[in-house]
């Protein structure tokens, strides 16, 4: 009898282990987009630990496109994001954005603000900052040495869209491929 039990917990166990295997071969070989999203989340976790938050967990409203996470949509051609799509603030600027939205919804229902830039980590900054470096365009870009209010989640690159998503004009704007090409030559 007690051999019986042995051998029954023993399959049990072994069971347990395949098992494991399983889920960790799975996790770590079949699925290359969770392994995508987990590197690609390296830039927001480290604005999580930085005490960063979600601008959409506090307004859902506040639209984003973070345009540097995107080659095509970015004058510089790089994905400096590793595709985050999270716009990431200090909470107190986050909660002025929202009140700006709010106000802006309160006007014009059909209208909304964009948020093409927040939070940067220092080497994304410097990575542009090379770029632009002794061109007309140095100026939009600050000198990492130095830092920039982007650094530190106190800065967003906003503008406002329509209910098409179609972004108003606004004048120049040095934050989309596309106005940048008629300046860039």
């Amino acid at each position: 009898m007690s051999n019986l039990k042995d051998e029954a917990g023993t399959r049990r166990l072994n069971r347990l282990k395949v098992l494991v295997v399983t889920c960790l071969v799975f996790a770590n070989l079949s699925i290359p987009k969770i392994n995508a999203i987990a590197q690609g989340n390296e830039v927001e976790s480290k604005f999580i630990a930085a005490g960063l938050i979600d601008v959409q967990k506090i307004n859902n409203t506040i639209q984003v496109d973070l345009v540097n996470s995107d080659p095509a949509k970015n004058y510089f051609r790089k994905n400096f994001y590793n595709g985050l799509s999270a716009a990431y603030l200090q909470k107190e600027v986050a909660l002025k954005l929202s009140k700006a939205q709010d106000i802006l919804k309160a006007k014009r229902k059909d209208y909304s603000l964009l948020i093409m830039d927040a939070a940067r980590p220092r080497s994304v900054s410097r990575l542009m900052y090379e770029q632009m470096k002794g061109t007309k365009f140095e100026k939009f870009v600050a000198n990492p040495d130095k830092g920039s209010m982007h650094n530190y989640g106190i800065a967003v690159d906003i503008t406002i869209v329509d209910e098409t998503g179609q972004e108003l004009d606004m004048g120049f704007s040095p934050f989309r491929k596309g106005s940048l090409e008629l300046y860039w030559l």
